[in-house]
């Protein structure tokens, strides 16, 4: 995955499976085999813009985030007030 200034983002390793196929048909085998591919350096993943994540998931390509502040979201006040109520439980130690 390349960022907007074209870097790549840290390393993945494949496996690559290869099913080659014997002339008689009876006796079949595979190998499976797993390279290093580029995708940002960890210097360059530090660097990304404030506001900006990379989600990396085992079975998908890297994913270039742009991140919203919880305050700019519509139901931010009620996320306050939500807020509120945890850190008042947490500061009463909820019934311990």
């Amino acid at each position: 995955m390349k960022t907007p200034g074209g870097s790549i983002i840290l390393r993945v390793t494949p496996a690559d499976t290869t099913l080659p196929r014997s002339m008689d048909r009876v006796s079949q085998s595979f190998s499976t085999s797993a390279r290093e591919v580029p995708v940002l350096e960890p210097a360059r993943l530090r660097q990304l813009p404030f506001g900006q994540a990379i989600l990396l998931l085992r079975a998908a390509a890297p994913i270039l985030l742009d991140l919203q502040p919880w305050t700019k979201r519509k139901d931010a006040k009620r996320l306050r007030v939500d807020q509120g109520v945890v850190e008042a439980l947490i500061r009463a130690g909820h019934g311990h």
